[in-house]
């Protein structure tokens, strides 16, 4: 009895993947079986997980304006949808996190470890070499952090907070470091698309 109970569980936690076969999550977001022996830290991330749609925008004029955005782009990006999802997953170096952005310029994808170690591209803002990396917040909410920097700088010039909020919606609170050298900070609030 104690075994069927247990192979029960497993098959709940791993969403019915159970030999971790599927490439694609047979119900609800992508959690992969490594899930269940997930530290308690990442865990708190589970919430996060799914896929958001942008509802509200909070500070987008501003925030683009500063960064360069001429005024017809602004009102593009502002009036344009956005969705995104976050996947957790696993490989030789433990969790990572993956982000898929789809919006007007079309889908982006972006892989991290969550041990907050760094991952260097070339895709930054007007293709610049940027260093990654995720961390799970601190605080009573589930949060998770992805900041950006230039390989040769050691602080951020974006950060990205994800925090669940009571109603269970997101906020996506986004701090970014213009070219003359200041902060500008921006506010988005997501649902989740059922």
């Amino acid at each position: 009895m104690l075994l069927l109970t247990l192979q029960s569980m497993f098959a709940i936690t791993c969403r019915g993947d159970v030999d971790g076969r599927s490439s694609q999550p047979l119900f609800g977001p992508v959690l992969r079986c490594g899930d269940m022996w997930m530290s308690s830290s990442n865990s708190k991330i589970q919430t996060l997980l799914g896929r958001w749609s942008i509802q509200e925008r909070h500070n987008i004029d501003e925030f683009m304006e500063s960064l360069g955005f001429a005024s017809w782009q602004r009102a593009l990006i502002a009036r344009a949808g956005q969705s995104t999802t976050l996947e957790h997953g696993v490989d030789g170096n433990g969790d990572t996190l993956r982000i898929v952005t789809q919006d007007l310029r079309g889908t982006s994808q972006l892989e991290l470890p969550l041990s907050g170690g760094d991952v260097s591209a070339n895709d930054g803002d007007g293709g610049a070499r940027v260093c990654r990396s995720a961390t799970i917040g601190s605080g009573s909410k589930p949060s998770v952090v992805v900041t950006e920097r230039f390989p040769h700088e050691r602080e951020p010039y974006s950060i990205c907070r994800r925090t669940l909020q009571p109603d269970g919606r997101m906020c996506i609170d986004v701090t970014k470091r213009t070219p003359k050298g200041n902060n500008v900070a921006m506010r988005a609030i997501a649902s989740r698309v059922h």
